[in-house]
């Protein structure tokens, strides 16, 4: 990361992108290392518009997320669809509670809000994507571009004045997203 660090602020990407980058990516290398049964991958890559952007790729070919999080009791009547958001809620995993997992999609929702980014999440069949330039009305579902297992990501980073963003907030757009799906 030292390294990756240096070559993004040698291309003048801001200190706050930069940590952005590595929260993001420890925390989606985290999820794969717990939750994939095979290979993955990753692939960074910058565009320059109007504005330095920062584009990371990872996938998978576990179970993926709506299969693994019903396989919790507590969420077993979710759709597949419901299951696919509910994941990026804080506190929600397919672990016991006693290991206080299920953190980190809902701080990579809040570090994309933050740089004003996005996130798109596929799995089994099943998209959603969270534009956080579109304001209020930034969640969207739709099928994924494959109907293979596993998982993948796709977050832009948009170099800009960091906003933080709390659990709190986070939980209360997925909450109202869910209650209009």
């Amino acid at each position: 990361m030292d390294v990756l660090y240096r070559q993004l602020a040698v291309q003048g990407f801001s200190e706050d992108l930069r940590s952005s980058l590595g929260w993001v990516l420890g925390e989606l290398a985290d999820n794969v290392a717990t939750h994939a049964t095979g290979p993955c991958y990753v692939m960074l890559t910058s565009r320059e518009t109007d504005q330095k952007i920062l584009v990371l790729t990872v996938g998978d070919i576990g179970v993926g997320i709506p299969r693994r999080i019903k396989s919790k009791a507590a969420y077993s009547g979710l759709s597949d669809m419901q299951a696919l958001i509910w994941a990026f809620k804080s506190g929600v995993s397919s672990w016991d509670d006693e290991y206080e997992r299920g953190k980190g999609l809902n701080d990579i929702l809040g570090v994309a809000k933050g740089n004003l980014g996005n996130v798109r999440a596929e799995s089994n069949g099943r998209a959603v994507r969270f534009d956080f330039k579109r304001g209020p009305h930034c969640c969207l579902v739709g099928s994924a571009g494959t109907q293979s297992d596993g998982t993948r990501y796709c977050i832009v980073l948009t170099d800009s004045e960091f906003a933080a963003t709390t659990k709190r907030e986070i939980d209360q757009m997925l909450d109202t997203f869910l209650e209009e799906l």
